[in-house]
């Protein structure tokens, strides 16, 4: 019996182990501790064995900003995806440090436009890309 391209890689990932996380892993809700003074919304993910993300909305000029916060564990990333006219790009990219003195570290992104027309989420893993939690869109 041949087994399907797609059976074959399922079958290897249970074998070797996956280092995504599967959806019901990822708790979303109010950002907590994250939230900033300045946040007009604030959305936060978080993997229950990895990373906590915060997406942080700002009104400045009459306009929204958005930029990430997050508790994100040593090698991991943080970063914000901008979606506009139908193309999603990965800006703001953040790599906790790998000294293994503290475990985890407080990371933030730069700000970027969510105005009309676009929208933004954060998201975060750990290292080699284990465990990613993201927030909703924007």
């Amino acid at each position: 019996m041949r087994l399907s391209i797609f059976a074959a890689a399922t079958a290897a990932a249970l074998l070797l182990g996956s280092t995504t996380t599967a959806t019901a892993d990822v708790q979303r809700g109010g950002c907590g501790q994250l939230k900033a003074r300045s946040d007009r919304a604030c959305l936060a993910a978080k993997d229950s064995r990895g990373p906590w993300v915060a997406l942080h909305v700002e009104r400045r000029r009459g306009h929204d900003w958005a930029w990430a916060s997050g508790m994100i564990s040593d090698r991991g990333r943080l970063w914000l995806e901008v979606s506009h006219d139908g193309h999603t790009k990965t800006v703001g990219m953040r790599r906790a440090p790998a000294d293994g003195s503290t475990g985890q570290s407080l990371l933030s992104t730069r700000s970027v436009y969510d105005g009309p027309g676009y929208r933004v989420r954060a998201c975060g893993n750990e290292a080699n890309g284990a465990h990613r939690a993201c927030t909703r869109w924007h």
